[in-house]
């Protein structure tokens, strides 16, 4: 009974920090929301660490329903993911899956609810992403034709740039790799916190020492190319061509991350230094803007051929 009321207690308490991080992110005028959604999963981190799936679920529930209340449909969307990724990511350390897995289960799927949350849920809170896109694209034709670029015709070097395509292309894979960063500082965040809870937590390993199945790297593939044709011979129903198109974005990311791992690790073989860790996570940040289809190619060789052995020079 003593256990009982201690958890129960446990969990009344991780609410309440849950719904006060809110209530400030409100009362502030949502001045810190991005800062916050970096905070939100650790109560549930937490609680999911020390007590079973169970038993988080209900927690789970109290702050969704929390967050409803306290906040917007955006925020609650939000609020609502991350405590999902809380308790992913303590249901994991409780169990001591390898943490190099768990953090790349924490940064897809915080790459997936980030594309989700600033494309679709755009739409369902009546924010047009293609007016936005085009209002972008209008200004960005203003500041290049005013440097004395030409835009139009054969002669226009920044006209496949700013496309239509091209832009939204940008705007998702922008989306795609700030919720990437936001699941690795969470997971970073989280075993800073929990340490000084004195909660036992594996030590971080190498992200380049994981190996993902190889069949993975087939499927994504293959769903990357549904998605492509997809797009050139659209599906009689909108359900099946949201699901492809979903699934073939979900690939997309999937090897956009393990080519961005592969850069890194193949500029980090020619630069060396105490510098050198820094910079190639600069380059290979930088290289994924430019040329992200070279990064699905490295991706793919990383999950399925040996180049992951001479990266790490195997």
């Amino acid at each position: 009974m003593n256990s009982r009321t201690q958890e129960l207690t446990f969990g009344a308490m991780l609410i309440a920090v849950f719904g006060v991080i809110l209530v400030l992110n409100r009362q502030t005028g949502g001045l810190f929301e991005e800062l916050i959604f970096f905070i939100l999963p650790i109560p549930m981190t937490i609680f999911s660490m020390k007590y079973d799936w169970k038993d988080s679920l209900s927690v789970f529930v109290c702050m969704a329903v929390l967050s409803f209340f306290l906040g917007t449909l955006y925020t609650a969307f939000y609020a609502v993911t991350e405590a999902f990724l809380g308790i992913i990511l303590g249901l994991c350390l409780r169990t001591h899956k390898d943490l190099n897995r768990t953090q790349l289960l924490v940064m897809g799927l915080s790459a997936v609810f980030s594309v989700v949350g600033s494309v679709v849920l755009a739409s369902v809170l009546g924010m047009d992403l293609d007016t936005e896109l085009a209002e972008m694209q209008t200004m960005m034709n203003s500041v290049f034709a005013g440097a004395g670029y030409s835009l139009s015709g054969e002669e226009g070097a920044f006209s496949d740039l700013l496309s239509m395509a091209s832009l939204k292309r940008m705007y998702i894979l922008s989306m795609a790799v700030l919720g990437l960063l936001q699941g690795f500082v969470i997971v970073r965040l989280s075993l800073v916190i929990l340490k000084r809870l004195r909660l036992h937590v594996p030590q971080p390993q190498p992200v380049g020492l994981f190996y993902p199945p190889r069949w993975s790297g087939i499927l994504a593939l293959f769903f990357f190319f549904l998605y492509t044709w997809s797009i050139m011979h659209p599906f009689g129903t909108e359900v099946a061509g949201n699901l492809v198109q979903t699934a073939g974005l979900c690939a997309y990311i999937y090897l956009l991350g393990f080519g961005w791992i592969s850069m890194t690790l193949l500029i980090r073989r020619f630069i060396s230094g105490a510098g050198g860790r820094m910079l190639s996570i600069l380059l290979s940040m930088i290289l994924l803007f430019i040329m992200p289809y070279l990064y699905l190619i490295l991706g793919f060789a990383y999950i399925c051929t040996r180049f992951h052995d001479y990266l790490l020079g195997r």
